[in-house]
């Protein structure tokens, strides 16, 4: 056995501790991966060397995002690609120490290849057919004109959503941070069919029926009668609203606007003309409580006047066929109701002069108070 010198010694026994110490230093490498694409939830076996050999603290990650670890050993990793993963290189830590990054997943730019139907109202169903949508829906979107859509269900090749409320335009998939080129739906424009009844006053309650009209009125719907007086809806649905006709409506065009698109306008509403009938009293002086009897009065006031001899009355009660009011400090006229901007007939009111039947005292000097009796001298003084 030849002779070895103390170097060759010392150089045999710390040999062994340098490898072993360069061995644990090892930085992981990524080699391949298997498949090399595919969508959100995809399996992708992952082949290299210095992984460990149990996973312990260490991660993968695709592009960042870090995938769910399915098995793990010293030279190969089985992982699922997360959500919001997008295309880039999948990297493997160990320790603190990062893989190299040539190694590339590619995620598939999500594509819509169909809609069914391509045309629907507000809440419609809509089958979203394509590729590249990933298996679950995670953060990813279906957008209509720019607003989201509810989504139904979800899987890499079909999407179900209901139409949001907006009008027509592009529906696109965004996945993983990548949208997908538009596809025109159409939101058609609402459409009234008919209107129940087709007259009436102030107050009516009156069903529309027709499409399009969205499953429920939101903010930017509204129902509008003879020139666009917004009334207030009991109730809404797509093919159906009851709606009261509102103060200020007069005859004209009842419309249904959705998404400030408007309805067509060949159904009418007819508001009747306000007539006053009779007057009781017909003659009376300031002051007097008058009943006008009549129709189409509308059931309550709101902006509508009664007025005798230009001069409005003070109002005590209204309906659609009698309203009562005050003689205002004015003489003989014509008594008119004014309805939606609409004037009654003319029936005149008699506004007696006054009368005086007798004083007290009869006689007296400057400063003397006297009392006069009579009729017609009004409640207050007013100008008199």
């Amino acid at each position: 056995m030849a002779r070895r010198t103390i170097v060759e010694i010392v150089l045999l026994l710390v040999a062994p501790i340098i490898f072993t110490a360069g061995s644990l230093a090892q930085s992981p490498v990524v080699s391949s991966l298997s498949p090399t694409s595919g969508v959100v939830g995809t399996q992708v076996t992952i082949n290299g060397s210095g992984f460990g050999t149990t996973r312990g603290s260490s991660n993968v990650s695709f592009n960042g995002w870090g995938g769910s670890v399915v098995s793990w050993s010293a030279t190969q990793i089985v992982a699922t690609v997360p959500s919001n993963a997008t295309t880039g290189p999948v990297t493997v830590t160990v320790s603190g120490t990062s893989s190299n990054t040539n190694v590339v997943f590619t995620m598939p730019n999500p594509a819509i290849t169909s809609l069914s139907p391509n045309t629907g109202a507000v809440g419609t169903s809509v089958t979203v057919n394509g590729t590249g949508f990933g298996d679950t829906q995670g953060t990813s979107t279906v957008k209509l004109n720019g607003v989201v859509a509810t989504v139904i269900s979800w899987s890499a090749t079909q999407i179900v959503v209901t139409v949001p409320n907006t009008i027509s335009g592009s529906m696109i998939v965004t996945e993983g941070g990548v949208a997908s080129s538009g596809v025109t739906f159409t939101v058609p424009a609402p459409q009234i069919t008919s209107i129940s009844p087709t007259s009436g006053v102030v107050g009516t309650q009156v069903t529309i029926n027709g499409s399009g009209f969205g499953p429920t009125s939101g903010t930017n719907s509204s129902v509008n009668f003879g020139g666009g007086y917004g009334a207030a809806s009991a109730s809404w649905s797509s093919t159906q609203i009851v709606a009261t006709v509102p103060q200020g409506a007069v005859t004209g065009s009842v419309t249904v606007t959705v998404n400030t698109v408007e309805s067509n306008t060949n159904q009418v509403f007819t508001m009747p003309d306000p007539v006053i009938t009779s007057l009781s009293p017909n003659s009376g002086a300031v002051g007097t409580s008058v009943t006008i009897n009549g129709t189409g009065l509308g059931s309550s006031q709101g902006t509508s006047t009664v007025k005798l001899n230009g001069v409005a009355a003070t109002v005590t009660s209204w309906s659609a066929t009698q309203i009562v009011a005050t003689v205002p400090n004015t003489i003989s006229g014509s008594m008119i109701v004014t309805e939606g901007g609409v004037a009654s007939n003319r029936v005149t009111f008699t506004v007696p002069p006054p009368q005086i039947t007798s004083i007290s005292p009869t006689s007296g000097g400057v400063g003397t108070q006297v009392t006069i009796n009579g009729s017609g001298f009004g409640p207050t003084q007013g100008s008199s």
